[in-house]
């Protein structure tokens, strides 16, 4: 296993057919992985600058690309409790830069990205999130069902209906 020299995370990420998430389910069970935290609705608002680079730079699946997200957890909470986020991708790794804000949920569609003027407001995506540990591989695992994707611009919401499994781990497996 390669060690993680720089603060960043290795991750891995799966498109799988809804389908099978049971099947997904027993298998993470079967080989070690328990739940560690209830299931919860994650918010992620992304934000990209007038040419839509960082959107465009994920369909390609460059090695190396910056995102910048607005993420809080619930259901339309009345105040949300969120984190900026600047993630920073390096072939297989991310390290994350974040900072916290407490406002009122009506208010979320008005942020601006801290020090990034030019970055604005795209896509809000909204889903049901699963999390399993692996103590033996000391992996982590989310499985994420339900994915709405919103345009923040004109508010026309898609549903996707396959599932997405990552594994989060500090050292490449």
């Amino acid at each position: 296993m390669e060690e993680n020299q720089n603060n960043f995370r290795f991750e891995k990420k799966f498109v799988v057919k809804k389908t099978s998430l049971n099947s997904v389910l027993f298998e993470l069970k079967s080989d070690g992985y328990f739940k560690i935290f209830p299931n919860r609705i994650v918010n992620s608002i992304y934000y990209d600058d007038k040419d839509l680079n960082a959107y465009y730079e994920n369909l390609e699946g460059l090695s190396n690309r910056t995102k910048y997200r607005f993420r809080f957890y619930g259901d339309q909470p009345k105040t949300v409790f969120g984190k900026f986020e600047k993630k920073i991708k390096s072939n297989d790794v991310n390290y994350k830069l974040s900072e916290s804000y407490n406002l009122p949920f009506k208010d979320i569609y008005k942020l601006n990205f801290p020090n990034e003027p030019n970055v604005f407001q795209n896509i809000h995506t909204k889903y049901n999130r699963f999390y399993f540990y692996n103590r033996f591989k000391k992996i982590r695992c989310t499985v994420d069902v339900d994915l709405k994707i919103i345009n923040v611009k004109n508010k026309i919401v898609k549903h996707f209906q396959d599932i997405i499994i990552e594994f989060k781990c500090e050292k490449k497996i």
